[in-house]
């Protein structure tokens, strides 16, 4: 195949070290793309369009196309030994300025890289937010005098603006970010090992690899997947703290609130409320705090009227001076059982009578002492009379012949 390229029959030896036969390693394994997939001779305008391109500009040997097999772009440049290395190295000059060249889009009025107006490749960004440019491939064919590896060496030193990288070292990978992936390879080995072997060394890069990790950055996959797993993970948790908030909102809002001091119920409480104990408490509707003190209350309150009933404090008024129950306050004692009040009321001093309260105690106090004199004096009118009437049967005495202990007429008092 190779052959019919160089102009060569099959059978025709070549001279050098270039008509030596290389035993060839059979491969199967697919290549990149198809037959639709490849474009030759492409023109790269550095000045004026794609129909007309101006002086200055760039023609690819090669363009691949093929998304489909993790190529989405590449250009290719073949090199059969015969051109200065310097004059490559011009070219790959010559690709950056195409590739940094933008033009108005058609559908905006913002620029554009001109090379994305006609091939579509998807954005990737690194630490700098600024996208690597298409890669290039060189690949060499031994048919001239100059050693492919000497070709490479001088293209990579003299070139290396094109296509160094910046250390991240946050991210731990090399941002190629605005440079071009320069890979090179061989005819040879190519043919030896296939397409989809580790025969690409990349420039900056000290070990071959595949066409797929010559042209990419796994490092920085790997960091951008490390990445993107520490987002998804966090969102996930955000999600979920959000998530517990809308609960938790939702629950809060849900809350029964007590009846009288307007406060929300504890969880132990809301958790007895909907128990079936809860249920059936008269007091459900309180809080822990305003239960307790309803209950309190109903404890200390008369069963009569349901005033408190005050067993602890003492009654001044001679008329509520009941012995305190536990049941009535002192008012439904004395109404239930009215109490014979017998004796006086100290009355305190004048010095300390000041207020309704005093003022109340000391006209209980005077009251109390009329009630006794008024007691005093029955009993000594009573005894009076008794004189009276026994004086009277003594005298033989008796009106209406009744018994002589009964009064004379004119009351039960009798007459003086």
């Amino acid at each position: 195949m190779w052959a019919r390229r160089c102009g060569r029959c099959p059978g025709q030896a070549r001279t050098g070290r270039a008509s030596r036969t290389r035993p060839r390693t059979s491969w199967t394994s697919a290549g990149f793309g198809s037959l639709e997939s490849w474009s030759t001779e492409v023109p790269l305008p550095i000045t004026g369009g794609w129909v007309s391109a101006g002086r200055g500009g760039v023609q690819a040997d090669a363009v691949l196309v093929a998304p489909e097999t993790g190529v989405p772009l590449l250009f290719v440049e073949v090199d059969t030994c015969h051109m200065d290395a310097q004059r490559i190295a011009t070219k790959v000059g010559r690709y950056r300025e195409f590739f940094r060249r933008r033009v108005a889009d058609g559908h905006s009025k913002k620029k554009v890289p001109m090379w994305r107006t006609r091939w579509e490749v998807p954005r990737v960004g690194g630490a700098s937010w600024e996208e690597p440019l298409p890669p290039l491939l060189l690949v060499c064919h031994r048919l001239g005098p100059r050693r492919p590896e000497a070709t490479w060496q001088h293209v990579a030193d003299h070139t290396r603006q094109h296509w160094a990288g910046r250390w991240d070292s946050n991210g731990g990978y090399t941002d190629y970010g605005g440079q071009i992936p320069l890979v090179s390879t061989t005819i040879d080995l190519l043919a030896d090992h296939g397409p989809r072997a580790a025969v690409f060394h990349r420039a900056g890069r000290d070990q071959p690899q595949t066409l797929l990790e010559a042209i990419g950055n796994p490092r920085r996959d790997a960091y951008l997947a490390r990445r993107d797993a520490r987002q998804e993970e966090e969102n996930r948790r955000w999600e979920k703290q959000r998530a517990t908030e809308r609960e938790a909102a939702a629950r809060e809002a849900r809350r029964p609130v007590c009846s009288e001091c307007r406060v929300g119920f504890t969880d132990a409480r809301w958790t007895y409320t909907d128990s079936l104990a809860g249920r059936r408490d008269p007091h459900r509707l309180l809080c822990r705090d305003c239960a307790a003190a309803r209950l309190r209350a109903e404890r200390e309150a008369c069963q009569r009227c349901g005033q408190p009933r005050r067993d602890d404090q003492p009654a001044t008024d001679l008329e509520l001076r009941g012995v305190p129950d536990g049941v009535h306050c002192a008012a439904c004692r004395h109404q239930l059982k009215p109490t014979r009040n017998t004796g006086r009321t100290v009355r305190e001093p004048p010095g300390r009578c000041h207020g309704p309260l005093h003022a109340r105690r000391a006209r209980s106090g005077r009251l109390g002492e009329l009630r006794s004199w008024l007691q005093r004096w029955s009993h000594r009118r009573l005894r009076h009379v008794l004189r009276l009437v026994l004086r009277g049967s003594a005298g033989r005495r008796t009106w209406q012949g009744r018994s002589p202990a009964v009064g004379p007429p004119g009351g039960p008092w009798g007459t003086r």
